[in-house]
């Protein structure tokens, strides 16, 4: 058995010999059949578990056969319904703050950040599209180095010097 992660989702392939010692085929794969049905939702429990997944319920299965005979599933999870874009600006009162805050930064291509200098302070504004959840994670884990800003990005893109070399120096 052989579990790979795809552009959008699990691809689990049983070989012949894997789909013999579980007892389950393709042409006998059926919801109302108990050994596939328990085979496919222990299956899924540990697709979860790889990929973090804390509801179960929320999985969908896709079953095809390859012409070499090997039976291809095709665990999926939806998309979190709530998910938007969300933008914030935070306050460094020195550099040490802003270059510290880095750590927290996560490679997401849906991550998008701007620093900025005004008045002795950094400022940092960041636009992400995700889950209202994981943007409040993000934004708490950067509050432990800096403050909420008063200001929002269209002032300081008026009146502050922005410093685009410093944003590879977060993100990467």
């Amino acid at each position: 058995m052989k579990m790979e992660k795809t552009a959008r989702e699990i691809l689990v392939t049983l070989s012949v010999s894997d789909q013999q010692a579980f007892g389950v085929r393709y042409d006998t794969m059926s919801f109302s059949d108990p050994r596939t049905r328990r085979f496919c939702e222990h299956l899924a429990v540990l697709v979860c578990l790889r990929e973090g997944v804390e509801e179960t319920g929320n999985v969908t299965l896709r079953a095809a056969e390859s012409p070499s005979g090997e039976l291809l599933l095709y665990f999926s999870f939806p998309r979190e319904i709530d998910q938007g874009l969300f933008s914030r600006v935070i306050e460094f009162f020195d550099l040490d703050g802003l270059l510290d805050s880095r750590r927290v930064f996560l490679r997401d291509p849906s991550l998008c950040a701007e620093v900025y200098r005004y008045d002795g302070r950094y400022f940092l504004w960041y636009e992400f599209d995700t889950s209202p959840r994981r943007f409040a994670e993000l934004t708490a884990l950067l509050l432990e180095y800096g403050t909420l800003s008063s200001l929002d990005r269209a002032f300081l893109i008026e009146h502050a010097i922005p410093l685009p070399c410093a944003v590879p120096l977060l993100l990467n």
